[in-house]
């Protein structure tokens, strides 16, 4: 298929579009915040999550500019009601609870790789399985122990309680989950026991290929414009020749386009689906340019994920 070529103030636009940042809507009642803030991530797919708080949580942030009038209490509550839950997709992130099934592979993957160091916390692990079990939710500072390991930022010295790296290991290999926040603090629960029946079995009975492939269509999505060359590709570890088949294959079937955008010097694709957007867009510019308002964007805004991308769409080279 010939690359579809478009103007690289398209391609900015296009993505601005796609990314939630050139709209958004008033909030109103309380019900209404919840479901407009649930419905902001499901647009994006996933919020990134990070801990450092200067101004306030990333994941707050990415909604804040987005979304007038939000709150942080909006996403906890959500997370609280069950319609979100956190793991590992860009990076760890709050996903739609629908999608837990998709992350199968994810799952699988990571379990492979803490099965031993699972083994090795034995005594640690069953006894917060065995409190959470009897007990229901329970914030870290429950969880005591004089003993110290070396968890996952230590260096030389062990410096973790044995508690909290049992929790770290079973948070990631999602024998347990985050249900709810308070301030700094978060309140586990067994995943068998928090996540819905339904999505538990579809969980289950999930082909890994069927999972496999719809994890790299929301990837498609959460991106937009891709980079096959994208390491994070389809959130799975694959390596260049494998990222560069799925996305040859998804070509074939008529799923994706090759785009030719002025200026870049990588290749990008769009869905099929968006292409009429792209057209439209490129029909209207220059005459109808965007006015404000300004955004402020924290440093993991799901805009920000591919500095490749920033560097050949904005000319802007973003480094820490």
């Amino acid at each position: 298929m010939n690359p579809f070529p478009v103007s690289q103030q398209t391609a900015r636009r296009f993505l601005l579009e796609s990314q939630q940042l050139l709209s958004g809507q008033e909030v109103s009642t309380e019900s209404g915040n919840l479901e407009k803030t649930l419905k902001m991530v499901r647009k994006l797919e996933c919020v990134q999550l990070d801990p450092v708080s200067v101004v306030e949580r990333n994941q707050h942030l990415v909604l804040a500019a987005r979304i007038p009038g939000y709150k942080p209490e909006y996403l906890n509550q959500l997370l609280y009601r069950g319609d979100v839950f956190e793991y590992i997709a860009n990076a760890a992130c709050v996903i739609p609870i629908e999608d837990y099934p998709l992350f199968k592979p994810v799952r699988k993957r990571i379990w492979e790789q803490l099965e031993e160091p699972l083994e090795n916390s034995e005594r640690a692990v069953k006894g917060v399985l065995k409190r959470l079990k009897n007990e229901g939710p329970l914030p870290s500072r429950e969880f005591k122990s004089e003993n110290r390991v070396h968890g996952y930022w230590d260096n030389k010295v062990a410096k973790t309680k044995e508690t909290s790296h049992a929790l770290n290991l079973l948070l990631d290999a999602s024998i347990i989950r985050v249900v709810h926040r308070e301030g700094n603090e978060r309140y586990f629960n067994l995943t068998e026991s928090s996540v819905p029946k339904k999505i538990l079995k579809e969980a289950e009975t999930i082909g890994d290929l069927e999972a496999r492939r719809s994890l790299i269509d929301k990837y498609i999505r959460a991106y937009r414009l891709i980079d096959p060359r994208d390491s994070r590709f389809g959130w799975q570890k694959m390596t260049a020749a494998e990222r560069r088949s799925e996305v040859d294959e998804l070509v074939k079937k008529e799923k994706l386009v090759p785009l030719q955008i002025e200026h870049a010097k990588r290749e990008y694709f769009i869905m099929t689906e968006d292409l009429y957007k792209l057209k439209e867009i490129s029909q209207t510019e220059p005459r109808n340019p965007v006015e404000g308002p300004v955004r402020f964007l924290s440093p993991l805004d799901n805009l920000l994920w591919s500095r490749e991308r920033l560097a050949d769409l904005f000319g802007f080279h973003y480094r820490w």
